[in-house]
């Protein structure tokens, strides 16, 4: 049988009566099969393994009535054409049949009509199985939507101003706001007054010029609190036309992501005890103070700046004591730089100064008389008076050095030499001081030796 190929049942006693319907099919150009029952036992047989696209049942029939297949045909097939083919059915019954279920009727007497009828059975019957479907998906997509652990919003087309249509529970949820609030609004609502965000650029042209796309927006909830947005929108257009009609926009509560990102950085980049800039954000902030020392033509200082005594300290009251004093000197320390400088701690009880703009080393005097006066004064920690002194080296950009890992080295070199000179003191890198650390060097290696 051709794939296109109409199946028919027919419930009829009458041979001459099925043959005459078979053959008003075929005329009018109709490819169909026939299978022909006559009792209830094989109609049932029928329904259930010839799988018939239509039924066409006398009214009645010896033993068996059509409205009795009728019924037994919409507990078996109940989407099936079921049409009845009659010379004894009055209108009275006709309307019963209708209201039982049935598809139409057609009169034996007037035969021409049943093509019409099956092709229009057929019809209706494939258009509601497609209107079926189409509200099953309809009904799955309205419960996933619901169901969505994300926020989904609808807004009408950017020429009309984009309002809001329709917002999920999601949305509710994690915005505070409540349906109501937001029908008929701009999703601006979101960024308060937060609208310098670069991102926001990407929406509206996406909105301007109906395409999809991604942004990374800071959104705020109806309580005012902050939650990072990761935003996909895309339009949805005519079915005849290219004609944007709304845009679905799906959010993604990215803020503990976020966060959890922020505390790698700052990992990566601070101390841990001090929360000072650690070696590897002191590179990047000495790369920009050379940048500016090239662009405005003044000079850069490099201070190494190492405890006196750290170690007797924490041999003495501990290491509690010790970790306390250090978050104090790493405050005093920051607390006497400019803003656009930078403090750093690079190991136990060395720090790292970064001075831009400094001039000269007249200058530069006056920056490390204060830092010491500052760490001179007496701190209390946990019941302990402590004084702790600095011994610290110093080196220039571009004077002594023109890359960061040799002016902190240089500023290292110094910072010994002031330790050599009675502590408590500060150097400024001379020449001779490297040739002074070689000689030794060479002269420690040579008594091994010897």
């Amino acid at each position: 049988m051709a794939e296109s190929e109409l199946k028919v049942l027919l419930l009829e006693d009458i041979d001459t009566d099925a043959e005459l319907a078979t053959r008003e099919l075929r005329r009018s150009g109709l490819d169909c099969q026939t299978c022909r029952v006559q009792t209830e036992a094989q109609f049932r047989q029928a329904l259930v393994s010839f799988e018939p696209d239509v039924v066409l049942a006398d009214f009645s029939m010896p033993g068996f009535d059509g409205l009795s297949a009728l019924r037994i045909a919409r507990v078996l097939k109940p989407g099936t054409p079921f049409i009845f083919v009659s010379g004894t059915i009055g209108e009275d019954r006709a309307v019963e049949s209708l209201r039982e279920g049935a598809t139409d009727y057609v009169l034996k007497t007037r035969l021409s009509r049943l093509p019409a009828a099956v092709t229009r059975a057929i019809t209706e019957r494939t258009e509601r199985t497609a209107r079926k479907q189409a509200e099953e998906a309809l009904r799955l997509t309205q419960q996933a939507i619901e169901s969505s652990i994300n926020p989904i919003i609808i807004t009408g087309d950017q020429k009309d101003g984009a309002p809001i249509v329709y917002v999920n529970p999601a949305f509710e949820r994690i915005t505070g706001y409540a349906h109501d609030e937001v029908l008929g609004r701009n999703c601006r609502f979101l960024q308060g007054d937060d609208r310098t965000q670069q991102d926001l650029r990407k929406v509206r042209l996406a909105l301007d010029q109906g395409h999809e796309a991604r942004a990374l927006l800071r959104n705020y909830r109806k309580d005012g609190s902050l939650f990072w947005n990761e935003l996909y929108v895309t339009p949805v257009r005519r079915p005849d036309s290219s004609a944007v009609t709304h845009f679905v926009g799906v959010l993604h509560d990215v803020t503990d992501m976020k966060h959890y990102q922020e505390q790698l950085e700052r990992q990566a980049n601070y101390d841990a005890l001090t929360g000072l800039a650690n070696r590897n954000l002191l590179r990047d902030r000495l790369d920009q103070a050379i940048a500016a020392a090239d662009r405005y033509d003044r000079p850069a200082m490099v201070l190494f700046v190492d405890l006196d005594n750290f170690k007797l300290i924490n041999d003495t009251l501990g290491h509690v004591i010790g970790d306390a004093l250090l978050v104090e000197v790493a405050r005093r320390l920051s607390d006497c730089v400019r803003l656009g400088d930078t403090v750093a701690r690079v190991a136990g009880d060395e720090f790292v100064v970064v001075l831009s703009d400094q001039g000269d080393e007249e200058r530069g005097h006056e920056a490390i008389a204060g830092l010491q006066r500052s760490l001179s004064e007496p701190c209390e920690i946990q019941g302990n008076e402590i004084t702790v002194t600095a011994s610290i080296g110093t080196a220039m950009y571009p004077h002594d050095a023109t890359d960061p890992e040799s002016l902190v080295r240089l500023a290292d070199v110094a910072m010994h030499r002031a330790k050599e000179m009675g502590r408590n003191s500060y150097q400024f890198y001379r020449e001779e001081m490297t040739a002074r650390i070689r000689n030794r060097v060479a002269l420690e290696g040579g008594l091994r030796r010897a």
